[in-house]
């Protein structure tokens, strides 16, 4: 079937582009290598996407939303200025693209490496003959795809950057991705285009930060979880959406950049780690390679947050692996005012038991620019249940206390009681930053998951809880292991024992990139690994429903 499409044209630049009819205005830019700022992953929430449509025609046409009224205001409504996610697409159009609507990525310059990465592969470990050369190492996450920059001859990391995955335009999870394939075949290569297209976008920032030109690049390596690999190599993952919820391959992939739709010169070569199962991907076993968990004493866990929980045990021979569908709470996405942990992010929060004030701390990664706060990241979702709790703010059942009267306790426009973490006047966009009470049922939903999964785990060595707990995810990197314990996400560990291990998936694939000794590593974890359905379990059910509650604070 041939779908009409039109030509979006953005002045002043001169640049025109074609999209399809019936795309949002914000898809289509992003399927071009144009992204704009959309914290609510294109739901129309945060109000951050506005371009100035230049056709008054298309403006009759498309009447806004009482929603995107209140975001956008009267007066900047009547100049043209909508939201872009709230566009769509149905014929030629003329816009202009405002600079603070543009994503500016956040290059972190020579990050930290973890313990894993820092006794064989320092600056100080140089490989003769391989000047000038580098390569990337992607973790193409469902909610968030971190890009590292590496120099091979000197076997470190250079440079790293976070992007929000512009897939989420079609569910912020695994499922609603493997369904909007399944209702149009023909969606599946415009989510591949828009992976590609992501990456290439945070590519191109760490190339500039760093003046290296792009024929430098010589390889890639991407992990992901398997319906995310599926996606970027365009393989079908509907597979993936029905029982017994097989993938179409788990074998590792190698093939050249222009395979996959990358504009980079097509000598670049790309390698897929492979996977587990369908559930248990290359995401998993780039954070079991990182963090070393064959060689773990028995009764150590490794566990990847994101929008699907994986979780890996130590057994007494081998390991054993599970995944949860936590979905992608602890990510910032579904929640109200979430976003990416970037600077402006609330990452910590803190509240007087007495008087019920909030201090909140911010993600700041350029002391000489500071921002306000913009939203809240997963780390700070954590924070800020946990805080409410220790307050009393919020009851075991997750509902806000009715007993309690706060200024900062109030319903919302749509009549459901939220709390106030930074009033309107404070915050980036001049409206108050909340945590509803929707965002606490997110989470309940998500630590509930995941511990159930830990306990049904440890179960199979008739443990308690684990032994060691390493924590793996971009957001592990702020989390407070006190707040996560405190909402019943892990079970209650000595200091010691819990540790988080920053983006272990991403360091999986910084390690293969630069020691392609560490693919053959891969495979035995993936021999190694028995795979544990949860949903067949019997128990897990009511786990699951018991592990709802938060426990006494």
């Amino acid at each position: 079937m041939n779908v009409q499409r039109y030509t979006i044209h953005i002045t002043p630049q001169g640049e025109s582009l074609e999209a399809a009819a019936g795309q949002s205005l914000l898809e289509a830019l992003a399927e071009n290598g144009i992204f704009l700022r959309s914290d609510c992953g294109g739901k129309g929430a945060c109000g951050k996407c506005v371009v100035k449509i230049l056709d008054s025609d298309f403006l009759e046409a498309q009447p806004p939303s009482t929603a995107e009224q209140k975001l956008v205001g009267v007066s900047s409504l009547k100049a043209g200025h909508r939201l872009a996610c709230r566009v769509e697409v149905c014929g030629d159009l003329s816009i202009e693209i405002p600079k603070q609507a543009l994503l500016s990525p956040e290059v972190v310059q020579k990050p930290p490496l973890s313990k894993m990465l820092q006794p064989d592969y320092s600056a100080s470990r140089r490989t003769p003959g391989r000047s000038g050369e580098y390569g990337l190492a992607v973790d193409l996450g469902t909610t968030t795809i971190a890009i590292y920059l590496c120099d091979l001859a000197a076997n470190s990391v250079t440079a790293t950057v976070s992007v929000k995955n512009p897939q989420s335009f079609f569910g912020e999870d695994v499922i609603s991705r493997i369904n909007a394939v399944v209702q149009d075949g023909a969606l599946l290569h415009r989510l591949q285009r828009m992976a590609v297209r992501a990456i290439e976008w945070g590519a191109a920032s760490l190339l500039k930060s760093r003046r290296i030109p792009e024929e430098y690049i010589k390889k890639m390596v991407v992990v992901g979880n398997s319906t995310m690999i599926h996606l970027f190599l365009a393989e079908d993952p509907t597979s993936l959406g029905v029982f017994p919820y097989r993938p179409r391959f788990v074998q590792e992939r190698t093939l050249k950049a222009d395979a996959v739709n990358f504009r980079f010169h097509d000598s670049i070569s790309v390698l897929t780690l492979p996977l587990i199962s369908g559930f248990l991907g290359a995401d998993i076993l780039g954070a079991a390679l990182a963090t070393d968990i064959r060689q773990a004493e028995p009764g150590a866990m490794l566990i990847d947050v994101g929008t699907n929980g994986e979780v890996m045990l130590r057994a007494a021979q081998g390991l054993l692996g599970t995944s949860c569908a936590t979905g992608p709470a602890f990510e910032g996405a579904t929640i109200r005012h979430g976003m990416p942990a970037v600077s402006g992010a609330i990452d910590a929060v803190r509240i007087d038991p007495g008087s019920g004030g909030v201090t909140c701390h911010l993600i700041q990664n350029n002391p000489a620019a500071l921002k306000k706060a913009a939203g809240i990241c997963g780390s700070g979702v954590v924070s800020a249940v946990a805080e409410l709790l220790r307050a009393g703010i919020l009851v075991q059942s997750g509902r806000f206390n009715p007993e309690i009267e706060l200024p900062n306790l109030c319903r919302g426009e749509d009549g459901v009681q939220e709390f106030i973490l930074v009033k309107g006047e404070e915050s980036e966009m001049k409206r108050p930053i909340t945590l509803t009470q929707k965002d606490v049922r997110a989470v309940q939903l998500a630590k509930g998951a995941l511990i159930t999964g830990i306990e049904l785990l440890c179960r199979e060595m008739r443990l308690d809880r684990p032994k060691q707990l390493l924590v793996a995810g971009g957001f592990g990197n702020f989390l407070n292991k006190e707040d996560a314990m405190t909402i019943g996400m892990f079970p209650r560990l000595a200091d010691d024992d819990l540790q988080a291990v920053g983006n272990a998936a991403g360091e999986g694939a910084v390690l293969t990139l630069f020691d392609p000794g560490f693919l053959k590593k891969a495979k035995e974890v993936v021999q190694d690994t028995q795979v544990k359905d949860l949903a067949a379990d019997p128990a897990f059910q009511e786990k699951f429903v018991k592990s709802l509650d938060y426990p006494k604070p």
